[in-house]
């Protein structure tokens, strides 16, 4: 066995030049990860990420494109279809395989680019052995175990597609708030979605708190609107009782990095039906302030009655001007 640094196209080429028997058939499972949001990315950041996926698999391409390959199988993952909070370079590198894949077969080469989910393994090994459990399963993605793994990947070689997505998906927990607007065709109609799944004390379905505040007189939206937040923000640190959450904590005092602000974002934005920016929950570290701020975005969006001048001055205690 020979190992070589793919992101060096001179070792590439030495490692192909050397093979015995020539080259068949190339399968390229490399990954690094480096999550962050778009924000803190930084040119080296992304360099650890897009070398090894990106880099690798181009080098390998231009190596191997006269050889008159049999299969060339590249391991992609569906954070680069579906999207995931947080893996903005990982991605993006993963979206690089399946256009390589695409453009090799629109040029007559052998390609098939698999964008897995996270795999789990018996000894704990593998990238997503640093994830939590419940976090695998965001989005109603469920983790490949090694024998389904396989019998994918037998499943997948014999199919044409360039690209394939070889994720098991639980539907009914895929239908949140948060589904990937890829999967809209796989998931149930909004109507059978809201009779699979009543709306729950804390109203969590898309769209559903303009109705809740809207039903309420003036002066009791931003405190029924707050313990809307806090119910969210609870479940996204992991508290198992929302009422547990300190409210009068900045977040940042609690354990909010970028990626949970941009998870807390991506509930209350499908929510409240009104889109926020990536960075609210940064910009608007208190519980009070957030609450503010997301109402004003419902008036300012035409969901209540009412101003955002209004509300901003109702926050503070004072008329409006």
């Amino acid at each position: 066995m020979v190992a070589c640094d793919v992101s060096d196209r001179a070792s590439v080429d030495a490692l192909v030049a050397s093979c015995r028997p020539p080259l068949t058939a190339v399968f390229h499972l490399a990954g690094v990860v480096d999550d962050g949001v778009t924000d803190a990315m930084t040119a080296e950041r992304l360099a650890a990420v897009l070398a090894p996926k990106a880099d690798g698999a181009w080098h390998l391409h231009e190596a191997t494109k006269d050889l008159g390959l049999a299969a060339f199988v590249l391991y992609s993952s569906a954070a680069g279809v579906l999207g995931r909070p947080g893996q903005s370079n990982y991605a993006a590198a993963n979206g690089f395989l399946d256009a390589l894949a695409r453009y090799r077969v629109a040029r007559g080469l052998p390609a098939q680019s698999l964008a897995w989910g996270p795999w789990t393994t018996a000894d704990a090994r593998g990238m997503a052995a640093r994830v939590a459990p419940d976090r695998l399963r965001e989005g109603g993605v469920l983790p490949v175990g090694e024998r389904e793994g396989i019998a994918l990947l037998d499943a997948a070689l014999r199919r044409p597609e360039p690209v394939l997505v070889p994720v098991p998906l639980d539907v009914r927990a895929a239908a949140g708030p948060d589904a990937p607007p890829v999967l809209a065709d796989l998931l149930p109609s909004s109507a059978a979605t809201a009779a699979a799944a009543p709306l729950d004390v804390a109203g969590r379905t898309p769209g559903s708190w303009r109705e809740r505040l809207a039903a309420v007189a003036p002066p009791e939206r931003e405190p029924l609107l707050a313990e809307l937040i806090r119910v969210e923000i609870a479940a996204v640190l992991g508290f198992t009782d929302p009422s547990e959450f300190p409210a009068d904590r900045a977040f940042t005092e609690l354990g909010f990095d970028s990626l949970s602000a941009v998870q807390v974002r991506n509930r209350l934005s499908a929510f409240i039906r009104v889109r926020l920016s990536p960075t609210v929950v940064l910009e608007h570290p208190t519980l009070p302030e957030l609450t503010a701020h997301v109402h004003g975005a419902l008036l300012d969006a035409g969901a209540l009655p009412g101003t955002a001048a209004e509300a901003s001055a109702a926050f503070r205690g004072r008329p409006a001007e």
